[in-house]
């Protein structure tokens, strides 16, 4: 049942606990005016976006120099502050990181069960920061000790994922793929920040210790089990949960509750950008995907000197933007493309079905369904000399020599 790698479960893991504990939550919600978490997502989200329209700007080396940098840098940083400025140290962890994430991502989807291993390292990641977390209240954990273990964890663990044989990047070059999710993401994260930075600053909420990253854990564990990376499901989820916030907000005294809405539409939220990047084995894809995420978070972080901006957006943001979904979905504008058919396939391989015939397409078809040329034939109710007839042509026009590579091209 769990038959996965778990050095990439690992691998996601930790880069999470790091991204949480340190570039995000940790140094974000020290600053008043949040320019600290500013400086890191920006350049960030900026770097992935631009290795999105250039995905040829990350290959192995490159991918090493971050790993390095962005180790070192953590590390290093209770000491640099003190020399240097904040603004260059987290711009420069927000270059470098952008690349150790598309790698991490990239390794994850050719691995085996990669929507298991991405739950399971988005579990484990938060698991090791509720650790973290009891240990800095009873044992006064320093900050100093904190960074030493994540910058280590990063430098070996990742390190060791370079082990694995991958063609970097899979589905480089391919452009066959659709915005439509990424840019709706873009302003769930939106949604998703401004609440979160709201309730923590304003209701400072009492799940502490560790009791909401529990409830963003049991989130992914759920969603995982029930919609098994079925991205609508996913993202209906994430948004259904997120809209009991305004209940919350308008009608419950206790208000510091509101933070349970916002951990269970995380967990599901972060659980579809996954699905939606392993099952797309894009380098493109992937980045353009997390920088618009990013970005919407970080449009969050400005806002928080507009109160009233903020507590309208808390309040109303999710229901305009459900109602405006729903109204998008129900005129087919975000229906999903299955991805399991022949077409799908070909699109993304960039073959026109216009260079088949009417009948290759049809012998395709059930090729790629796995029928035997008997079982074609009586179908189409050809002999079966004819399917043979056709078969080599249609290898012929995809460059291949035998049915097995032909399925191999198919389903890669």
């Amino acid at each position: 049942m769990f038959r996965v790698s778990w050095r990439n479960v690992l691998g996601l893991g930790i880069y999470d606990f790091w991204l949480l504990s340190f570039a995000l939550e940790g140094y974000l919600l020290e600053s008043s005016k949040g320019s600290i978490g500013l400086y890191f997502i920006l350049p960030h989200s900026l770097t992935l976006l631009l290795i999105g329209v250039f995905p040829k700007l990350i290959d192995n080396k490159s991918v090493k120099v971050g790993v390095f940098i962005t180790s070192l840098l953590t590390i290093l940083y209770p000491y640099l502050v003190k020399v240097f400025n904040v603004m260059p140290l987290m711009v420069l962890i927000g270059i470098s990181s952008a690349f150790v994430l598309l790698f991490i991502i990239d390794v994850i989807s050719q691995g085996e069960r990669p929507l298991l291993v991405s739950a399971l390292g988005l579990v484990l990641g938060n698991l090791i920061l509720v650790f973290f977390s009891l240990l800095s209240v009873f044992f006064g954990l320093r900050k100093e000790v904190l960074l030493l273990f994540l910058g280590a964890c990063l430098f070996f663990f990742l390190s060791f994922l370079f082990k694995t044989k991958i063609s970097f990047l899979s589905g480089k070059n391919n452009k066959n793929y659709s915005l439509k999710f990424p840019i709706i993401l873009f302003f769930l994260y939106f949604l998703l920040g401004n609440s979160y930075l709201y309730y923590v600053e304003k209701f400072s909420p009492l799940f502490f210790l560790g009791l909401d990253n529990l409830i963003y854990i049991a989130a992914v564990v759920l969603g995982y089990l029930l919609f098994k990376g079925e991205i609508n499901r996913l993202f209906m989820a994430s948004l259904i949960s997120l809209a009991f916030l305004t209940p919350v907000l308008k009608f419950v005294s206790f208000k510091s509750l509101g933070i349970i809405p916002i951990q269970i539409s995380a967990g599901f939220a972060d659980l579809l950008s996954l699905s939606l990047v392993v099952k797309e084995r894009n380098i493109s894809y992937s980045a353009i995907v997390f920088g618009l995420i990013l970005a919407g978070m970080s449009l969050g972080i400005p806002i928080r000197s507009s109160l009233d901006l903020q507590d309208f957006l808390s309040t109303y943001g999710t229901p305009i933007f459900a109602l405006m979904f729903f109204i998008l979905s129900s005129l087919g504008a975000l229906k999903e493309e299955k991805v399991d058919t022949l077409d799908f396939k070909l699109k993304r391989l960039g073959i026109p079905k216009e260079i088949f015939s009417k009948r290759e397409l049809e012998v395709l078809e059930k090729i790629f369904e796995g029928k035997k040329q008997e079982q074609i034939a009586k179908e189409l109710k050809i002999s079966v000399s004819t399917v043979k007839t056709y078969t080599g042509r249609i290898y012929k026009k995809l460059g291949v020599s035998n049915k097995r590579e032909l399925l191999k091209l198919l389903k890669s």
